[in-house]
């Protein structure tokens, strides 16, 4: 992989979310807001009565979206992904301890890097991704070979981050002449065409809003839930104090747009 700042280190992506683990729960109020819409966007979405043998869940974090799933479809077996393991063991405890599901069988949990090859398996319904398809080294090989793991009929739901995120953020970079080191988020068009080897498709996008008491408070709500940097380069001190400098004093409010797709193999 390229050392390039604007290229998505899944290294640097787990070590960030690791890192968070224990401040996520209560600092991630845009993404258990954004796994509420996911799920009420699939209740919508998908067929009356569907009933999946397996489901699989990539970047489960601390299991906002896991919760769901495990009650929407009892019965099924559910294999609950994510790249850091201390996400991943924060979600087991919580789901084992909300649910009260004792067939651990029937519910699995692993530590995987969906940039990597993995294996969907034949009787896989259905593959569910809350707001972590953003970290995609390549968004569109990653729904590609998640669609040709699929079993015809299959599903794809996930939601995204869109073009716009964090504009408020990104401007301040811009007024100090300083490049972000984030790659851009794809715009609604593009996720759809990255999903056009699907049969169906459905789409919805919404905008949420984070205000902050000041620019240094949204920092930390950044850290605080891993979605720092995640490329290979740093910012340099000098850089980062011309950055807040920009911005001016009081409340900072940051916007997240995002998508919610429903694919139908």
């Amino acid at each position: 992989m390229a050392s390039s700042g604007k290229t998505i280190s899944s290294e640097k992506v787990g070590y960030n979310f690791s890192q968070a683990a224990f401040s996520y729960e209560r600092a991630a109020k845009v993404q258990r807001e954004a796994a509420a819409r996911l799920l009420d966007f699939m209740d919508a979405s998908l067929p009356r009565g569907f009933r999946p043998e397996t489901v699989i869940e990539l970047g489960a974090g601390t299991g906002f979206v896991t919760r769901r799933l495990v009650m929407a479809f009892e019965g099924a077996k559910i294999l609950v992904t994510d790249i850091s393991d201390e996400m991943l063991g924060i979600c087991r405890r919580k789901i084992f301890s909300m649910t009260g599901r004792k067939d651990e069988w029937m519910l699995d949990f692993e530590m995987l890097d969906f940039n990597e090859d993995f294996e969907i398996a034949p009787d896989c319904g259905l593959v569910v991704s809350g707001l972590s398809f953003q970290w995609a080294a390549d968004l569109r090989s990653l729904i590609s070979r998640i669609c040709s793991g699929l079993p015809s009929g299959g599903y794809l739901a996930f939601s995204i981050l869109l073009e716009g995120s964090l504009g408020e953020f990104r401007r301040l970079f811009d007024d100090a002449g300083i490049e972000y080191p984030v790659p851009p988020h794809p715009e609604l068009r593009d996720v759809r065409e990255f999903c056009s080897e699907f049969a169906d498709i459905r789409a919805e996008s919404y905008t949420l809003s984070s205000p902050h008491s000041g620019i240094r408070a949204f920092l930390q709500s950044l850290k605080n839930i891993g979605a720092v940097n995640p490329g290979l380069s740093k910012i340099q001190p000098g850089k980062m104090r011309k950055i807040l400098s920009a911005a001016t004093g009081g409340e900072f409010t940051a916007s997240y747009h995002i998508a919610n797709i429903v694919c139908r193999k």
